[in-house]
């Protein structure tokens, strides 16, 4: 992976090489305030426009404590981490937005507040699209996810937060762009299947939480989540193991991978039950 670093006192831009020297002066300017204000808990993504360009600017969580574990292990930012990320799935013909830079403020090495850049897609997610669809367009879509997933996988990327708002139309409407890459890592080897039905299992729980009527589902009965698995579950699991190349999607791997979805959920509604932690 190629990166260009621009220095500006305690800034520091990564992008890919081809922003020009101007354009990395830019955007320089326009987020410095925003790293001005950063802390353990960013707002949500801002719009920036810089000139005929619409971009997104999302603050890197993470306590002071976090980033001094980061400088310790050698861990790049949260922002830096979710742009390279961006870059391999982007090599890797793996919908996501165009990611653009990271922006750092640094301190003795330390990175104190961090920003990702990237192009702004003013299009509805998973979860408003599923609110007006009917049977056979909700099935397209959760197809359409599946895709997706796949393609992430089979880059060797994976997303702990797989929720249907991180996942955003096109204007083919033929694909789900992955977005909110602060929550996406790369690695050496293929995905674990546990790993798999996890990020999986992230994305029945949000069609659980919403199941396209509009009102969260705070406290999904037992009986909701047996039933999204045996249908949105079943239908995504399946399609996911039709795209993804190596994977034997015969019945009793689907069928496997059901049942781990499902123990998932029960889990996962049961600790954050008991941590009085609602579901998102």
């Amino acid at each position: 992976m190629s990166e260009a670093v621009v220095q500006r006192g305690s800034l520091r831009l990564v992008h890919d090489g081809y922003v020009s020297s101007e354009r990395a002066n830019d955007l320089i300017a326009a987020l410095a305030p925003e790293l001005a204000r950063c802390g353990a808990d960013p707002p949500p993504p801002q719009r920036l426009e810089l000139g005929a360009e619409s971009v997104m600017a999302k603050r890197g969580k993470g306590s002071a404590s976090r980033r001094l574990l980061r400088f310790v292990t050698r861990s790049p930012s949260r922002s830096l981490a979710a742009y390279r990320v961006g870059v391999i799935l982007r090599a890797n013909m793996v919908p996501t937005p165009r990611p653009m830079a990271a922006l750092e403020r640094r301190r003795a090495g330390v990175t104190l507040g961090d920003v990702l850049v990237t192009e702004w897609v003013d299009a509805p997610d998973l979860s408003g699209l599923l609110v007006s669809a009917g049977q056979d367009e909700r099935a397209s879509l959760i197809s359409s996810a599946a895709r997706s997933i796949a393609a992430l996988h089979a880059a060797r990327c994976c997303h702990r937060d797989l929720k249907a708002s991180n996942l955003l139309s096109t204007p083919q409407g033929e694909e789900l762009l992955l977005a909110d890459l602060d929550g996406a890592w790369s690695s050496v080897e293929a995905p674990s299947y546990q790993r798999r039905v996890r990020d999986l299992s992230r994305l029945i729980l949000s069609l659980v939480v919403f199941p396209g009527g509009g009102e969260a589902l705070s406290e999904p009965s037992d009986e909701d989540i047996v039933r999204a698995c045996s249908t949105d579950g079943a239908l995504l699991i399946e399609r996911y193991l039709e795209a993804s190349p190596g994977l034997d999607a015969d019945g009793e791997l689907l069928q496997a991978w059901q049942a781990q979805a499902l123990a998932w959920l029960r889990e996962k509604v049961r600790v954050n039950r008991r941590a009085g932690r609602p579901l998102s």
